[in-house]
């Protein structure tokens, strides 16, 4: 069976050059190649925030924090951490946010209605995607696809 390690080595600006394993048994695990005894900043903090921007939009409806960490390979508190230096935002609203972007598209489009958009998006409720979309928007997921999908006069 072929193998799909995945690496990448990147370094700091400080100098220290660290190697970042995507597969088991080091998934995710940044191995220090030229310690200087140096915190991590910068474009590998920057990977592992962009890995969890991808990987929380390929999986909105069912990412959840804990998948999440274990998908790229950092603990919950690294994660968070990095993540609201990275972005100035945590990560949960990043989820919230891109749930409704997604949820603005799909409502655009002609097809599923508000409760299947709900779904798809990953809300837990429809209560719970009415309360966010119009506290994020001004306007209810119905009202708002009446507006983007009625043409003008």
């Amino acid at each position: 069976m072929k193998s799909s390690r995945a690496t990448a080595l990147f370094h700091t600006a400080a100098g220290t050059a660290l190697l970042v394993t995507r597969n088991p048994p080091n998934a995710g695990v940044l191995n220090p190649v030229c310690p200087l005894g140096v915190a991590v900043s910068g474009p590998v903090s920057f990977s592992i925030v962009a890995s969890a921007m991808d990987h929380t939009n390929e999986n909105l409806a069912e990412v959840t924090a804990t998948s999440l960490v274990r998908s790229i390979g950092v603990s919950d508190r690294t994660l968070r951490r990095l993540f609201l230096r990275e972005t100035g935002m945590t990560w949960r609203e990043y989820l919230v946010q891109s749930r409704l972007l997604r949820a603005m598209v799909l409502l655009a489009e002609p097809g599923p209605n508000v409760l299947e958009v709900a779904q798809t998006v990953g809300f837990a409720s429809p209560s719970a995607f009415n309360r966010a979309f119009t506290r994020y928007t001004g306007e209810s997921p119905s009202s708002y696809r009446r507006r983007v999908t009625t043409p003008p006069p």
